[in-house]
């Protein structure tokens, strides 16, 4: 999952922003939409079988 975030940000698909947190610097990185959510949701829409959660369509 991750090489697969790792492609829809290089792509510019997603936003990846880098975190550190704790006393022993823990790294994690966190991604967010870089398109309209919309576009997403057509996109999905043609892919059988993929059901957006609830929060996304909520957005929308």
């Amino acid at each position: 999952m991750h090489d697969h975030l790792a492609d829809l940000a290089m792509l510019g698909i997603l936003d990846r922003q880098s975190r550190n947190e704790g006393r022993n610097g823990e790294q994690y990185y966190q991604y967010e939409f870089s398109v309209d959510l919309g576009i997403v949701q057509e996109v999905v829409a043609d892919l059988e079988g993929v059901v957006l959660p609830e929060r996304v369509l909520g957005q929308l």
